[in-house]
């Protein structure tokens, strides 16, 4: 069975939106989507723009802990 082509016009919509909205960094967005591609479960579970927005603290987690350097995730915490 084929993978599905990404709808790209959604995940621009939604990438914007967690620059705007959530306040997220591109340097941040990057490293979730990283963390995600990197990691067993989540590189075939993370499969839409959606789902990394909405699971997006839980891909800085996996970064950090991969990076095991002691890094705080106290300023990848949304102001929101």
């Amino acid at each position: 069975m084929p993978i599905k082509e990404p709808k790209i016009e959604n995940w621009a919509d939604t990438v914007r939106l967690m620059r705007q909205q959530d306040r997220r960094s591109d340097q941040d967005i990057r490293a979730a989507i990283c963390a995600f591609a990197q990691d067993g479960f989540w590189n075939t579970t993370c499969l839409s723009a959606e789902n990394l927005r909405q699971n997006f603290d839980r891909a800085i987690a996996i970064k950090v802990r991969d990076k095991d350097t002691g890094e705080s995730l106290e300023q990848y915490r949304s102001e929101i």
